[in-house]
């Protein structure tokens, strides 16, 4: 009982929000038949290889999430691919969920690595999961996900000139389409995801078409925070994303003061690598109203922050900026 304590105190802590994909009937948490008696201190030495093969799975399982919440993908794949290959482990046994995990951490690994050859890497185990569980919602969120970012084309261009609109629009009908699946556990937060996925949608909309676009976009970004003001802490992370774009739409909207306190709230609720990231757009505000002191005090939270996780291209990215800063005054 330690043991699961243990675990739920874990994924119930911020940047654990996909602790849920393991928790609770009908998952990875499933009931299973054991003999009886028998003694939970030599859980290892139990002939029951179904348990056996979901006990390691676990533990692997958990380690790779917690490489997860602090943006190490490779090692969270590492540990994911170890879980998958373990013996005993069926695809009945609740295994969509390692694969929605792998395409989780793929398509993760793609936004912040800018390498698009990920995205079709998490097609492919979203449809895995899919494969196995059919009405599986977070599988097909996660490829809705996959297919938005599918469409923006190559990531080191922010022109917008090669939207894939039939992409873009294959990703609003698969998030229409998790709406209508039935009865969702609440811990997916499917709503809540959708909302994000639909202002991200409808915010690369407005560039391409209309501003009028945009009000739309901030809507469903405001549905996020306002479920996490609600009390939803499972939604930390995306909620801190949803305030990252509020920012950015203030500043499109050139409110200053309204994009310092999005990105001031953003940067408190996501995981290191955008902490960092969303703490040096709220430097460039900063710059942009003339406060370079606080600008560059910023970029040295922000430096420091990367230091401290091992995140080198990061410092060396954002020093120079930083130094252009201090050459200015």
């Amino acid at each position: 009982s330690s043991l699961l304590l243990f675990v739920v105190s874990v994924f119930s802590s911020s940047g654990f929000e996909e602790g849920d994909e393991i928790t609770g009937k009908h998952e990875l948490g499933d009931s299973l038949l054991i003999a009886i008696p028998f003694d939970p201190n030599q859980l290892q030495d139990i002939e029951n290889p179904a348990l056996s093969a979901r006990a390691e799975a676990l533990s692997l399982v958990t380690v790779g999430l917690a490489y997860y919440s602090i943006d190490d993908f490779e090692n969270a794949i590492n540990y994911f691919t170890q879980a998958e290959n373990i013996e005993g482990w069926f695809d009945s046994d609740g295994k969509e969920i390692l694969y929605l995990l792998l395409g989780n951490t793929n398509i993760r690994a793609a936004s912040k690595d800018k390498n698009t050859e990920l995205l079709n890497t998490s097609i492919q185990y979203y449809e895995t999961a899919l494969d196995i569980n059919s009405s599986y919602t977070r599988a097909i969120v996660g490829l809705a996900g996959t297919e938005y970012l599918k469409a923006l084309g190559d990531p080191s261009q922010n022109t917008f000139v090669d939207i894939d609109l039939e992409l873009l629009e294959n990703s609003e009908e698969l998030y229409f389409e998790a709406l209508e699946t039935e009865n969702p556990p609440a811990s997916a937060n499917i709503e809540t995801k959708v909302h994000f996925g639909l202002g991200q949608i409808y915010l690369v909309k407005a560039q391409i078409f209309s501003d009028e676009w945009l009000s739309n976009a901030k809507n469903e970004f405001e549905q996020v925070t306002a479920e996490y003001a609600n009390g939803n802490q499972r939604i930390t992370n995306l909620c801190g994303h949803a305030y990252a774009r509020l920012g950015l739409i203030a500043r499109i909207d050139e409110d200053n003061p309204a994009a310092i306190d999005y990105y001031q709230n953003a940067s408190e609720l996501v995981s290191p690598f955008y902490q960092v990231y969303y703490l040096t757009r709220l430097a460039e505000v900063y710059a942009s109203d003339n406060s370079t002191d606080l600008a560059i005090e910023t970029y040295e939270e922000a430096i420091d922050l990367a230091k401290f996780y091992g995140d080198a291209s990061s410092v060396e990215k954002y020093s120079s900026r930083l130094n252009e800063l201090i050459d200015q005054k």
